[in-house]
């Protein structure tokens, strides 16, 4: 029973060491990743993994699949593009692999819901409520995640989604309005026209284009056309009723 106890007590003291540690020459990035680090591991799991940090030119994160040892280069970054980077981190120590739109996607997942109003800085709300817009691995990625985050409790079932399965979990999030900052698309006001992937609130199109419940998804060059608010139609038919009877 005695040696039980001890081994117990191992256990708890040696919890501690097992956890992200943080190490650079910048006093500032140090106790930003001190800070971070944490609340990062808390969101996806504690790793024994050692993270030095530098100041560059770019951010990044510099390391190979299982390792223990990574470097992050930063360009004069706030908190949230920590919580960003320590998340690439764990993935690689624990060999996740998967397409980029949840690479990244988990990334800025962690720095919205650490740092909400940074990462409000960095336009998904008007993403969001212009009701088009491309469909980088960011914000694509982002919003899948924070819907499967908030309905499932667990992001990693995204690893099994082939694309088809990711739009309509895009599309899920947008018409139920879960999304970071619990935000609804916006109404396509103007017509618009695009190249590459792109996304627009309306079913009105034209060109290569997929349409999920109202939601357009381009793949390649198309046009999408503005559906004129209720308001606007009222206007619209109460100008013709007068013209008739004139």
């Amino acid at each position: 029973m005695a040696k039980v106890k001890v081994i117990i007590v191992l256990v708890i003291l040696l919890i501690p060491l097992w956890s992200l540690k943080c190490y650079s020459s910048n006093p500032k990035l140090l106790s930003m990743c001190e800070s971070v680090a944490p609340k990062v591991e808390k969101l996806w799991g504690k790793v024994d993994a050692i993270v030095y940090l530098k100041d560059g030119l770019t951010n990044a994160t510099i390391g190979s699949y299982h390792s223990n040892n990574f470097t992050i280069v930063l360009n004069d970054p706030d908190y949230c593009t920590v919580a960003h980077e320590l998340t690439h981190v764990i993935q690689l120590y624990k060999g996740i692999k998967g397409p980029r739109w949840f690479l990244e996607g988990q990334a800025d997942l962690s720095c919205y819901l650490l740092y909400p109003n940074e990462y409000g800085k960095r336009g998904y709300i008007t993403w969001l409520r212009e009701g088009f817009g491309e469909l980088d691995p960011y914000r694509f990625g982002i919003t899948i995640l924070y819907y499967l985050f908030k309905k499932k409790g667990n992001v990693y079932l995204a690893l099994n989604f082939s694309h088809e399965d990711a739009l309509l979990y895009f599309v899920k999030a947008l018409r139920s309005c879960t999304t970071p900052f619990d935000i609804c698309p916006g109404p396509l006001s103007v017509d618009v026209s695009g190249n590459g992937t792109w996304w627009a609130n309306t079913d009105k199109v034209k060109g290569n284009v997929t349409v999920i419940d109202g939601i357009a998804i381009f793949h390649g060059y198309g046009e999408a056309y503005a559906i004129p608010s209720p308001a606007l139609i009222s206007v619209i038919l109460t100008s013709l009723r007068r013209r008739r009877t004139s």
